[in-house]
């Protein structure tokens, strides 16, 4: 067994408990009314519709606009993709032709908080049609009007891909201009300075920020300085996403209670919980020492679920919980669980055929440790798959599968929000149950393995004659 020092277990014990506190607590600090959010928490949580409830609106195309029955189908399509594009995996899209109207139901962004429902179903149904212009010339209506109006420089289809930029204090958004959009750009913005005057950005018509000139860079790349860091992530949804075929406006919402009942939320966590304390006392009881190490690996996975759903840092995207994702991780924590007793059971048969409690430890690790491997491979090309398949248009996997199914023109199905999302979860287990369930586990059982004081076999599930 190759030597591993004491001193092993408490460090990564200690990085173990840091991180779930970390994980759970956040870090947050109050400058007067304004709470500024370092590190996101359990408190930072979002919660699906499914255990938490959320909002029904109803939305009506723009006065003056005749969609036909390809474009509300068109407009439920994009919708249920800029759902996906913003986590949120267990939003619905109804299309009703006949009234030509779209029924969106969106989970609350949090419960402790007051929900600007008309602010947040909006910025979702915002036709996001991106147009840069020339000067900044409007009605009294805040339309363009003359030069503005007909000096259209580059749109939204000039834009191959909008990212989010955040340097020290400075929050930006850098979008990639395709060769003829950076061209035509750049012969705008030197006419403009000419003059002294500069474009203009404009969304649906209603003029957002003044551009200013020499922002194209070499590549091909445009710099716009934002307020905030919502207003940057707002902005890059946007110049990413399809525009809608037309407009829509918010007609009326109502508040939805948990599909799951009232109490679905505090009578899932309890339950939760509940289980994961009697796994925890089961495998202390019947294992000892490896139990120990066990529950401590969960306790590290847990803390990497939590940072997943928050998100961690600020500026990331979390995952809402959800029914789909709490099956996730209670299936992830049982396959690990599973491929932990695997190893434990053979550390006992050792014992218990005479060895060593050192090669006894060296032996069922090892044993257990192709098992676990290939079945949590397997778990990552079926994740993968999924979040591939049903998951956003834009992300990195998005990009390889989404191509392969419209070659094949196929399309996600309606609970691809579903499929998605415990895909998503399914494939950080896997990560932590190879991280923690076996790599972690493991150094720390042989750093245990070489205390004088643990040396008893009856601490590893074997019995007191054993060597």
């Amino acid at each position: 067994m190759r030597r591993v020092r004491k001193s092993v277990f408490f460090f990564i014990a200690a990085t173990i408990l840091g991180s779930f506190w970390l994980s759970f607590s956040g870090i947050h600090k109050k400058w007067g009314d304004v709470l500024i959010t370092y590190i996101n928490g359990a408190c930072d949580l979002r919660y699906g519709i499914d255990v938490g409830g959320g909002i029904d609106a109803t939305l009506k195309p723009r006065p003056g606009e005749k969609p036909s029955a390809k474009d509300m189908l068109a407009v439920e399509t994009i919708l249920k993709q800029r759902l996906l594009d913003k986590n949120i995996t267990d939003g619905n899209v109804y299309t009703d032709c006949s009234q030509n109207k779209v029924i969106v139901q969106v989970p609350y962004e949090k419960l402790d908080e007051d929900c600007d429902t008309e602010t947040i179903v909006e910025k979702l149904a915002k036709k996001a049609m991106i147009t840069f212009r020339e000067k900044n010339e409007q009605d009294e209506n805040g339309k363009p009007k003359g030069d503005t109006l007909s000096n259209v420089v580059i749109t939204g289809a000039d834009i191959t891909e909008a990212k989010l930029s955040v340097h020290e204090k400075e929050i930006g958004v850098i979008l990639k201009l395709s060769e003829e959009g950076a061209k035509k750009f750049r012969e705008a913005t030197d006419k403009l300075s000419s003059k002294n005057e500069q474009l203009s950005m404009w969304i649906d018509d209603t003029f957002d920020r003044p551009i200013g000139a020499g922002n194209v860079m070499t590549e091909g790349l445009l710099g716009i300085g934002v307020e905030n860091i919502e207003t940057a992530r707002d902005l890059v949804d946007m110049m990413n996403e399809e525009p809608l075929p037309f407009g829509l406006v918010f007609e009326n919402a109502s508040e939805m209670e948990p599909s799951l009942g009232p109490n679905a939320l505090e009578t899932t966590l309890v339950t939760m919980l509940a289980l994961l304390a009697l796994t925890a006392i089961l495998m202390i009881l019947r294992y000892k020492v490896p139990g120990m190490v066990c529950v401590l690996a969960m306790i590290g996975q847990i803390a990497l679920f939590l940072a997943v759903l928050t998100g961690f840092f600020p500026s990331l995207n979390g995952l809402a919980l959800t029914l789909p994702v709490i099956i996730g991780i209670v299936v992830s924590l049982g396959i690990g669980m599973d491929s932990s007793i695997a190893s434990f059971e053979r550390i006992k048969k050792e014992l218990a055929d005479g060895k060593t409690i050192k090669g006894a430890v060296d032996s069922g690790l090892k044993s257990g440790k192709m098992g676990a491997l290939v079945g949590n491979t397997l778990i990552l090309i079926v994740a993968t798959v999924a979040m591939g398949c049903f998951g956003p248009q834009l992300g990195v996997l998005g990009r390889i599968f989404q191509p392969m199914l419209k070659f094949f023109d196929l399309t996600a199905a309606s609970t691809s929000g579903t499929i998605y999302s415990f895909g998503y979860i399914m494939l950080f287990g896997a990560i932590s149950n190879m991280l923690l369930g076996v790599g972690a586990s493991s150094l720390m059982l042989k750093s245990l393995a070489r205390f004088k004081a643990l040396k008893n076999p009856r601490l590893y599930g074997g019995k007191e004659d054993a060597k």
